[in-house]
């Protein structure tokens, strides 16, 4: 799906928790057929959601374990409570062994994190993911959608139906409570979504395989055909006007030739034309010729756009501006509204760390760092403070940041 190819290839800790919770997912589906395997995995997924994200992931494998036999009397059985207790020992070394360590070491962060957490719970943005689904989700949602009508009179008997209905709208909930509204959040969601059109996709008209077929082919060929386009532009000059849109919008005018990079853009190309010229096609090529075209766009754009999307997305430049605009004696660094990348980023490239407003509620450093984003209400810290530097990214158009001193 769009959404997983845009979020997943990112460095952070979601990623890992949409592993734990797919292997709960999965566990789930196995608990008649393989108990012991699914009480490990279970555990196991569980453990792994709290260790990536502690309490923001968890819930969505344990209560959506916990309600499917509340809800079903299918799944009341013997063996379904031996996974559930079972997977709840497993899954106790993980939960407990890492919060002991840290209430050792550091009561005071233990606090600290524990009601971080909490507060994470404090506001709702559930309309915001349920709008991001028509196209994070696509092309699953509309083939499970198909699957949900398709199968409409099941989805309250049949236990598979049964697992991936409460495994969604459990996901919907919890997901609906993230820290902000962004997108990487909504990766819990494709799971379900995924199993149920996987299942469909057999099910589908001819005519709207077809349809999504050719629309997958058309959009890719494109895509493909422009990401050639741009690339060309900035080795040659021609077309000037895409060369010019091309330097404006990553922020930089070098173009170096890469072998290897070049090589694997073709290679991927050739796979793609191979793939979709199958003269055997049947629904479940519309669904491969897909997932090929959306890893065919995605390997051109990591291959022959690279060194422009880093120049445009890097923070480095910004963050070691930051830096160079600090005077030469300070006490601390307040910060408002700074992402948890940005943060972060901000101390790996500079070793700069920030006293956050929402954490320490007080105004007590003698410099205070704002990032403001777009759509959102802007920060004004008042007649004693000074602005000595402002900036952003070169092609950023959504956040900026500026500094003030006291």
């Amino acid at each position: 799906s769009v959404g997983l190819i845009v979020t997943a290839h990112m460095l952070i800790a979601e990623v890992a928790a949409l592993a734990g919770i797919a292997m709960s997912l999965y566990a789930l589906a196995l608990a008649r057929r393989r108990p012991f395997r699914a009480s490990a995995l279970l555990g196991s997924g569980i453990g792994i959601c709290f260790l990536a994200t502690g309490l923001h992931a968890l819930p969505i494998p344990l209560v959506s374990a916990l309600v499917l036999p509340l809800l079903f009397a299918n799944w009341r059985s013997r063996s379904y409570g031996i996974v559930l207790a079972l997977s709840l020992l497993i899954a106790l070394p993980w939960l407990f062994i890492w919060p002991a360590l840290l209430w050792h070491a550091s009561p005071d962060q233990f606090v600290s994190w524990w009601q971080m957490s909490l507060d994470t719970f404090s506001e709702s943005y559930h309309a915001y993911f349920f709008k991001l689904l028509a196209w994070y989700a696509w092309p699953a949602l509309p083939l499970a959608l198909w699957g949900a009508w398709r199968y409409r009179g099941q989805l309250l008997h049949n236990r598979e139906f049964q697992l991936l209905t409460v495994f969604f709208i459990v996901c919907l909930v919890f997901v609906g409570w993230s820290p902000d509204d962004r997108g990487i959040y909504a990766m819990p969601l494709l799971l379900p979504l995924a199993a149920m059109s996987g299942g469909s996709i057999e099910t589908l008209r001819r005519g709207a395989a077809g349809a999504l077929d050719w629309f997958g082919l058309i959009l890719f060929g494109m895509m493909g055909f422009l990401i050639w386009l741009g690339w060309f532009a900035m080795m040659t000059g021609w077309p000037a006007k895409i060369e010019e849109r091309m330097q404006f919008l990553s922020g930089t005018r070098i173009a170096q030739f890469h072998w290897l990079g070049f090589a694997a853009a073709v290679l991927v190309t050739l796979i793609w034309l191979i793939a979709i010229n199958n003269p055997r096609r049947s629904n479940r090529s519309a669904v491969t010729d897909w997932a090929v075209g959306m890893t065919m766009a995605w390997s051109l754009l990591m291959t022959l756009w690279l060194p422009w999307i880093d120049s445009a997305r890097s923070y480095k430049d910004i963050m070691l501006s930051i830096k160079q605009a600090l005077p030469a004696n300070y006490a601390c660094i307040n910060s408002s509204n700074l992402g948890a990348a940005q943060i972060a980023l901000l101390d790996y490239y500079t070793g700069i760390r920030t006293e956050r407003l929402e954490v320490v509620q007080r105004l007590g450093c003698d410099l205070y760092l704002v990032q403001d984003e777009r759509g959102h209400g802007r920060a004004e810290p008042g007649p004693k403070w000074k602005l000595i530097w402002q900036g952003k990214r070169v092609a950023d158009r959504r956040e900026s940041f500026r500094l003030y001193q006291r």
